[in-house]
C-alpha cells in the first residue's frame, strides 16, 4: 500500500511546552478527576491524574525555591563586589598611610638625639648619694625600703620638700663597699636645692654621707682631674709645702671621690 508523503511545504507541528504555573491546567485536571469519579472510567486513570497534580505542585515549589536561590545568589554577588571594592580602597589607604609614616619618621640620628635629650632632663633632676651602708636584710623589698627611708631622712635634713620619684642602688653588689644611690627628684629645682645644701650633711646623723649631682662620665672625669690638680704640690717658692686636701664642701658636692667610672651617674 502506498503511503502518501507529507508535503514539505506544510510545517510540522511543534510540541508545545507545558506551563506549570498556568491555573487553567489545575482547574482542568481537577474537573477531569471529578468526571472520572462519577463516570465508569478505569480507576488507574484517577490515580494518574492525582499523581500529575502532586507532581505539578512539587514542580511549582521547586521552581519557587530555585527562583529564591537565584535572587539570593544575585544579592550575594552584588554584596561581594561591593566588599571587594571597599577592601581595595582600604588597602590603598593603608599603603598610603604607611608610606607617609615612613617618610615622616625621623632618622636614627634624630631618635638617638631625642633619647639623649630625655636622659639629660632626667640627669638634671637627679642626685647621687654616697656613704649610705646597705641593709643586710635578705628581702630585696626590705633593702629597697631601707634605702628609701634613708634618702627621705637626707631630704628632710636638707629641707628639700618633695618625695623622690625613684631611688635605687647602682652597679652590682660589693661586699667591701656600699653602692651609690641614685635619687631622681620631681624637678631640677629640687635637685639644685639639694646640691646647694649638700654641705649641711656634715651635721647629719649618719656620718660620711655625701651628695652630688648626677654627672656624665666626662663630667666626673673632669672633676676628678680638677681635684687631683688641687692635691698636687705647686712648684714654686713654696715647693716644700704639703698638698692641699679637699675641703668638706668638695666632698659633699662631688661625692668625696667615691664616684665610679660606669655610665652616666
Amino acid at each position: 500500500m502506498d503511503t502518501p508523503c507529507r508535503s514539505s511545504s506544510v510545517p510540522a507541528a511543534k510540541r508545545r511546552l507545558v506551563d506549570i504555573e498556568s491555573p487553567n491546567k489545575d482547574r482542568t485536571l481537577a474537573n477531569m478527576i471529578i468526571d472520572f469519579s462519577t463516570s465508569d472510567y478505569p480507576p488507574y486513570l484517577k490515580i494518574v491524574l492525582d499523581t500529575l497534580l502532586d507532581t505539578r505542585e512539587e514542580l511549582k515549589s521547586i521552581k519557587e525555591l530555585c527562583s529564591k536561590i537565584v535572587d539570593e545568589n544575585k544579592a550575594l554577588r552584588c554584596e561581594n563586589a561591593k566588599l571587594k571594592e571597599l577592601l581595595q580602597l582600604k588597602e590603598s589607604q593603608l599603603k598610603s598611610h604607611v608610606c607617609s609614616v615612613c617618610s615622616s619618621s625621623p632618622p636614627n640620628s634624630q631618635v638617638v638625639s631625642s633619647i639623649d635629650h630625655e636622659r639629660d632632663i632626667e640627669r638634671k633632676r637627679s642626685v647621687v648619694l654616697a656613704g649610705i651602708v646597705e641593709s643586710s636584710s635578705a628581702s630585696p623589698s626590705e633593702r629597697a625600703s631601707h634605702d628609701l627611708h634613708v634618702v627621705q631622712s637626707v631630704l628632710d635634713h636638707l629641707n628639700v620638700e618633695c618625695l623622690p620619684v625613684s631611688v635605687y642602688r647602682m652597679g652590682r653588689p660589693n661586699a667591701n663597699n656600699s653602692r651609690l644611690i641614685k635619687v631622681v627628684l620631681p624637678s631640677s629645682f629640687f635637685q639644685q636645692t639639694a646640691v646647694g645644701r649638700a654641705s649641711r650633711l656634715r651635721s647629719f646623723s649618719r656620718k660620711g654621707v655625701y651628695l652630688r649631682p648626677s654627672l656624665t662620665k666626662e663630667e666626673r672625669e673632669r672633676q676628678r682631674e680638677e681635684r687631683l690638680a688641687k692635691r698636687r704640690p705647686v712648684h714654686s717658692n713654696h715647693s716644700n709645702s704639703p698638698p692641699i686636701p679637699p675641703s668638706n664642701t668638695d666632698l659633699a658636692t662631688n661625692g668625696g671621690g667615691t664616684v665610679s667610672s660606669q655610665g652616666n651617674l
